[in-house]
């Protein structure tokens, strides 16, 4: 039996022959993407496009915020011709982002460039598995474009200008094929550390020192790294704020923040953390992201300058305003934080619901196994 005959009978619901060379007995979900890979590319599109759609039809205001927000990024500035486009696999073999999300990563923010970066593919086998990666996502209850969301989530609460050249100084410089903000990030706190090239100090003199602290005079390398390593530990404190704000808001509340941002989900004792506050602003917003981009804009205290000369504080959202809006509520913020994790994961159970209805109508003959 030849393949396109094979790929006929998987793609009707019908038995195959005793010479069919797949498996017997996969899970219906093996058999979802056996089904999904048969079909040429113009038609995943499309069912993919129509699984998606059934979040239009639900008309939850989450989903809604989720959908308009995804919608902004297609139309946000993208990498210019020429900028470095590549965020490799990391030397110990992370991906901070990509590696540790449930859904599929296509695209992220650029912070300092203000633009969206398309994501290289780690090889044309992730490349091609891609569309099947999405059509799964959605079949968990995620949204197709939770990714274009999530950047434009970033995009919207990187408010303060005078970070733009430090952040895109350290984007411009490698450790090997990662950022040097990715390099740093990530051996943070750890007995592992990142050499400071004399040529990229001589550049952070140039660039960033001169023209932030004109008055401080001629450093040494010694006091020049002191200094990048102290600018790179406040604006770490600026940056994975709102990356963990994006995060907690596109995040199942049973998902952790990827390692390099879990501080922020860590509570002083009789509060709530940075992550627990995002759950309230959205509970208390009727799942508005603008109403939280708003708030962040706000409330964040600008960085310090130059940006070696202090430190950042995370954003405290205004307290007086989150009790104000709990006891009009009747709640208390732990009854409100249940209430919410409530919603969002009967959401996603509704999502993923829905989805395996639409797939039975738009053709796959196992969809009530899923």
């Amino acid at each position: 039996m030849g393949l396109t005959a094979l790929a006929a009978l998987w793609a009707l619901g019908l038995p195959v022959t005793a010479d069919d060379s797949k498996p017997k007995g996969r899970d219906p979900r093996a058999e979802l993407v056996h089904w999904f890979e048969g079909k040429p590319p113009t038609q995943q599109k499309q069912v993919l496009a129509t699984l998606d759609g059934v979040a239009l039809e639900m008309g939850d205001p989450y989903l809604q915020s989720l959908r308009a927000f995804a919608e902004r990024a297609k139309s946000a500035p993208l990498a210019r011709r020429g900028f470095q486009e590549t965020q490799k696999v990391s030397p110990d073999g992370s991906f901070p982002l990509r590696a540790e999300l449930p859904f599929p990563l296509r695209i992220e923010y650029v912070y300092g460039a203000a633009i969206l970066r398309k994501l290289e593919p780690a090889g044309a086998s992730v490349q091609k598995q891609t569309p099947s990666k999405q059509l799964l996502s959605l079949l968990d209850g995620h949204l197709n474009d939770l990714d274009y969301a999530l950047a434009e989530l970033m995009r919207e609460m990187d408010n303060d200008e005078s970070a733009q050249p430090f952040a895109m100084f350290l984007e411009s410089w490698r450790n090997g094929e990662e950022s040097f903000y990715r390099a740093l990030d990530r051996t943070a706190g750890t007995k592992q550390g990142v050499f400071f090239f004399d040529a990229m100090l001589g550049e952070f003199s140039e660039k960033i020192v001169k023209k932030l602290d004109p008055k401080a005079g001629a450093k040494s390398l010694n006091q020049l790294h002191d200094d990048l390593h102290q600018a790179f530990l406040t604006y770490r404190q600026y940056r994975g704020m709102r990356e963990a704000i994006a995060l907690s808001v596109v995040l199942p509340p049973d998902v952790r923040l990827p390692k390099n941002l879990q501080r922020y989900e860590e509570a002083p004792a009789g509060l709530q953390s940075l992550r627990d506050h995002v759950s309230l602003m959205l509970a208390l917003s009727g799942q508005s992201f603008d109403h939280l981009v708003t708030a962040v804009r706000s409330t964040a205290p600008p960085l310090p300058q130059p940006l070696w000369s202090g430190g950042y504080a995370p954003v405290e959202v205004t307290q007086k305003a989150l009790v104000a809006g709990m006891a009009t509520q009747g709640l208390t913020a732990q009854a409100l934080l249940a209430q919410q994790r409530e919603m969002r994961t009967s959401l996603r159970s509704r999502l993923a619901e829905a989805v395996k209805r639409k797939l039975g109508e738009v053709g796959f003959p196992l969809a009530e196994k899923l």
